[in-house]
C-alpha cells in the first residue's frame, strides 16, 4: 500500500512538473516580442562652449525587447538596447568626453535597459518610472538612452471610485549620461477626480543621493548633501475646449541635507490653452525659484528644446512662452516661442523659437526633424546668455 501511494505521488509530480512546462511554453508562444530601431542626427552649436566646434553626432538606437503572456496574473518583460555613433564629434561630460565638440548626451552604451516582473498592480526591476507631466520623475524619452530606476512600484487605477494611486521606491538610477547612481527615491502621487471634471494631483517625493560628495552624477544632486524632497499641488481638467493646468511644488533639504546648501525654494506652474480643433494652443508661465531642481525629471520637454536651463540658474527662473500644435495635411506640426528671465530680479536670460515636423507613414514608419534656436540676451559672461543652435532629423522603425 505504501508503495502505491509513493508511486501515486511521484506520478502526480510528474504530472504537475509536465504541466507548468507546458504553461510556461504556452505564455512564451503567446507572448510579444518588441524591436525598435530610431537613427538620428543632431547638430550643436553652442556658443557657452566658445573654445568646442559644432558637434555632429548620427547615432543609432536599437532595442529588442519581449514580454511574456500572463501566467496567474503575473508577466514579465526584458528589454536589451544598443547606442551606437555612427559619427561621434561630439562630447559628453564625465562619460565620453571629447571637449573639441559641444554637447550631445547620447552617450555610446549596450546594456539591459529594462526587466521587471509584473502583476496584481506591482512591478519590480528595472523599469521607467514617470509621473503626471514628467516635470519631477520621466524617463527622458527623447534621448537615445532612456532614464530608468530599479525599483518596485504599485499601481492602483480607482483605488476609490474617484481616486487613484501611484507609489514607487528606487534604490538606484539608470541616467541618459551613462551613469548609474545609489539612490533612495520613495514616491507617492495621488490622483482625484472632482464632480466638476478636474484633476486634483497631490505628489510627494523624497530624493536621497546616497554618492559621495563631489560625484558627478545626478546633475545638481550629486551626493548626500544635496539630496531633497518635492511637494506638489496640481489640478487639471478640461472644459469644453478650454484647457488648464495649475501646480504649485516646493523644494525642501531632505536627508542628510540641509537648507544652506539645498535651499527651500517654490515652483509654480499656470498653463492654459484653447482646443481649436486643428490646433491647440497653450499659454504657459513657468516659474522656479532660486536653488529649485529637479533632476530627474524628463528635462528637455520643459524651458524649451534648445536645454539651456537643464540646471535652473542662479536666482532662479521663469518662462513665459505659447505653443502650438496639430496635424495640418497629415503632418503634425509644433511651434514654441519662449521668453527667460531671472526669478529674483529683472535680468533677461534670452528667447527661444522651437519648431518640429513629424510624420507617421505606416502604424511601424515615422520620421521627425525638429530645430531649437536660443537667443541669450549676452547680459554676463555666463552659459545662460549666450546662443545656442540645435537641430535633430531621426527615422523611427519599431513593432
Amino acid at each position: 500500500m505504501k508503495k502505491l501511494i509513493l508511486t501515486v505521488s511521484l506520478l502526480s509530480l510528474a504530472i504537475a512538473e509536465v504541466h507548468a512546462a507546458d504553461v510556461f511554453t504556452d505564455a512564451v508562444k503567446a507572448g510579444k516580442a518588441t524591436f525598435q530601431v530610431r537613427p538620428r542626427f543632431e547638430f550643436v552649436d553652442d556658443d557657452g562652449m566658445a573654445a568646442a566646434d559644432p558637434a555632429k553626432a548620427f547615432i543609432v538606437r536599437t532595442v529588442l525587447g519581449y514580454k511574456l503572456a500572463p501566467i496567474a496574473g503575473i508577466t514579465a518583460y526584458a528589454e536589451a538596447e544598443d547606442i551606437r555613433a555612427l559619427a561621434d564629434d561630439y562630447h559628453v561630460p564625465a562619460v565620453q568626453m571629447n571637449t573639441k565638440y559641444a554637447t550631445v548626451v547620447d552617450p555610446e552604451n549596450t546594456a539591459i535597459n529594462q526587466a521587471w516582473l509584473a502583476g496584481y498592480g506591482f512591478k519590480i526591476g528595472k523599469q521607467k518610472v514617470v509621473y503626471n507631466n514628467a516635470r519631477f520623475i520621466g524617463d527622458v524619452a527623447f534621448r537615445q538612452d532612456d532614464q530608468v530606476f530599479t525599483a518596485i512600484s504599485y499601481e492602483k487605477a480607482k483605488l476609490l471610485p474617484w481616486l487613484d494611486l501611484h507609489a514607487t521606491y528606487a534604490n538606484k538610477v539608470a541616467m541618459i549620461s551613462g551613469q548609474d547612481g545609489d539612490i533612495r527615491l520613495p514616491i507617492v502621487n495621488l490622483k482625484a477626480r472632482t464632480p466638476i471634471g478636474a484633476n486634483v494631483i497631490l505628489f510627494w517625493a523624497g530624493l536621497e543621493g546616497k554618492e559621495a560628495v563631489g560625484q558627478p552624477f545626478l546633475l545638481a544632486n550629486a551626493g548626500k548633501n544635496k539630496s531633497r524632497e518635492y511637494r506638489l499641488l496640481k489640478v487639471d481638467g478640461k472644459k469644453g475646449k478650454f484647457l488648464y493646468d495649475l501646480s504649485y511644488g516646493q523644494q525642501r533639504h531632505y536627508a542628510d541635507s540641509v537648507e544652506a546648501v539645498v535651499p527651500n525654494a517654490t515652483y509654480r506652474d499656470i498653463q492654459l490653452g484653447y482646443d481649436f480643433g486643428p490646433v491647440l494652443v497653450k499659454v504657459q508661465r513657468e516659474a522656479l525659484e532660486n536653488g529649485f531642481q529637479t533632476p530627474l525629471a524628463t528635462l528637455h520637454a520643459f524651458n524649451g528644446w534648445a536645454d539651456r536651463f537643464l540646471v535652473t540658474p542662479a536666482g532662479g527662473l521663469v518662462d513665459t512662452n505659447i505653443k502650438a500644435s496639430g496635424k495640418v495635411a497629415g503632418l503634425g506640426l509644433a511651434l514654441a516661442v519662449h521668453r527667460f528671465k531671472s526669478n529674483d530680479s529683472s535680468k533677461k536670460f534670452g528667447q527661444e523659437i522651437d519648431a518640429s515636423i513629424s510624420k507617421t507613414f505606416t502604424p511601424n514608419w515615422s520620421a521627425m526633424v525638429k530645430v531649437a534656436q536660443y537667443d541669450g540676451s549676452g547680459e554676463d559672461a555666463s552659459a545662460t546668455t549666450k546662443d545656442v543652435v540645435k537641430a535633430w532629423a531621426q527615422i523611427d522603425y519599431k513593432f
